[in-house]
């Protein structure tokens, strides 16, 4: 688990709270990356609104993988808008739980379905700038 600090909004964090309320599963993958986002919320430093090059919803990260040495670009997004095949990631997914409050330059290693990722986030585009330019 990453233990560096995380930032997220207050308006985020109620948001995501009030969505993972409604939710459980009977799928043990799912039930685990529900609980990993409820426990990142739990610890995540709550700011009245995010500093620029930090990944909240709406923003895009680019992440390079240090194994594979892959670069992918991704919105993070509520369930609903997700679509990875235009690069808009679910927060409620294993890796949109594990970009979801950190900054530009971080590094994290995330367990994922196909096994533990190592990832850096090299750039993000602030949710304002996502959408002027959409």
């Amino acid at each position: 688990m990453n233990e560096k600090p995380i930032y997220i909004t207050n308006i985020e964090r109620e948001t995501l709270r009030l969505r993972l309320a409604g939710l459980s599963s009977s799928d043990p993958r799912m039930a685990k990356s529900l609980a990993r986002l409820r426990g990142e919320l739990d610890r995540a430093v709550v700011v009245q609104s995010l500093p620029p090059k930090v990944v909240g919803l709406q923003t895009t990260a680019t992440l390079l993988d240090l194994d594979t040495n892959e670069v992918d670009h991704y919105t993070l997004t509520l369930p609903e808008q997700a679509d990875p095949a235009r690069g808009r990631l679910s927060v409620l997914g294993p890796l949109g739980t594990a970009i979801l409050g950190y900054s530009e330059g971080d590094e994290i290693s995330w367990e994922m379905p196909g096994g533990t990722r190592r990832l850096r986030i090299t750039h993000v585009v602030p949710a304002t700038e996502t959408a002027a330019s959409a």
